[in-house]
């Protein structure tokens, strides 16, 4: 039988073995899904649903734009001049002071989502 003698070493050392063994797990950078493909079924009568920008707080705005920006520039976003569909963001501020932008789809997506529940 092993005793740990020192459990904060002990847990750095495991904690170095799998940020090592899976060292885009733990990345700064954004995660991808290569695995397999997602795909998202729309119920038959969905319609397009627009719904206009909330105001972002004028403090915020240049925070904003600059972590917008950087989503087209990754490619994560997409510019477009015109779509039948729009959802609000909110904007959160985070601890080192840059923002994350999240989209509010409950009052757009989340609305038209045919979700099968035999799926696990």
């Amino acid at each position: 039988m092993k005793y740990i003698d020192n459990p904060v070493i002990e847990e750095t050392s495991v904690a170095k073995i799998l940020m090592n063994k899976f060292p885009a797990v733990f990345s700064n950078k954004l995660g991808k899904l290569n695995k397999f493909k997602v795909q998202l079924q729309l119920k038959p009568d969905a319609k397009p649903i627009f719904f206009k920008p909330r105001p972002v707080p004028f403090a915020l705005k240049p925070k904003v734009d600059e972590a917008l920006d950087k989503l087209i520039e990754t490619g994560i976003l997409k510019s477009v001049n015109y779509s039948d569909y729009a959802t609000p963001i909110t904007p959160v501020l985070k601890s080192d002071g840059t923002v994350r932008v999240c989209g509010d789809y409950s009052v757009t997506l989340n609305k038209v989502l045919h979700i099968d529940n035999k799926r696990g």
